[in-house]
Order: structure tokens, then C-alpha cells, then sequence
């Protein structure tokens, strides 16, 4: 009896697990796609007032450097500078 027990739990942990990976996979899928939504095509002058208001943004200390880092970058790749 106790073994048939401890292979049923195995068998339903198992497919516990499946279930879990299948969720990360679709929430990383659902992430990937709306990270691509988010990505609208600006103009190159559009891009370059966002970088001077995310400079001047930046020297006046509203955005830390982190931040500031990563979004400087996120206009790069948009205006296809490399990083």
C-alpha cells in the first residue's frame, strides 16, 4: 500500500511540475511579446529629444544611473548606434 502511495505522489508531483514549466514558458512568451509592443518606432528626432530630456533628466538627479543606463541604451539599440 505505502509504495503505491509514494508513486502516485511522485507521478503527481511530476505533473505538478510539467504544469509549472509550461506556465513559466508562456509567461516568458507573453513578456517577450508585449516587450515587443512596447517598442515603438520613433523618428530619429523623436529619439534624440528623448536622449537630451533623459540627459537633462539625469544631471538634475531625477533618474538614477541605473536607469539612466538603461534607457540611454534602449535608445541606442532604437537608433542603432552600438552599445
Amino acid at each position: 500500500m505505502g509504495r503505491m502511495t509514494y508513486e502516485k505522489r511522485q507521478r503527481e508531483r511530476a505533473k505538478r511540475e510539467r504544469k509549472e514549466a509550461r506556465a513559466a514558458r508562456r509567461d516568458e512568451r507573453r513578456a517577450k511579446g508585449e516587450a515587443q509592443i512596447e517598442e515603438e518606432t520613433f523618428t530619429t528626432e523623436e529619439l534624440m529629444a528623448q536622449f537630451q530630456q533623459l540627459n537633462r533628466d539625469h544631471e538634475a538627479g531625477n533618474i538614477d544611473t541605473e536607469s539612466f543606463t538603461a534607457q540611454r541604451e534602449a535608445i541606442y539599440v532604437q537608433l542603432g548606434v552600438p552599445t
